[in-house]
């Protein structure tokens, strides 16, 4: 899923999940530095997934 600007942890979880609280697995998984700054065109493991922003 594409995500062109940067956005926070908690906005990413509750487009993917319907659930904000699922930005902490998130930031976790990814050992981001901000929640509340994922930079655009990263890639992310989601829950096993890829997600390249």
């Amino acid at each position: 899923m594409p995500i062109p600007e940067s956005q926070p942890a908690v906005v990413l979880a509750y487009e993917l999940y319907e659930d904000a609280l699922c930005g902490e697995e998130i930031v976790s998984r990814n050992s981001i530095r901000h929640p509340l700054f994922l930079p655009p065109h990263t890639e992310l493991e989601i829950q096993g997934n890829i997600v390249v922003n």
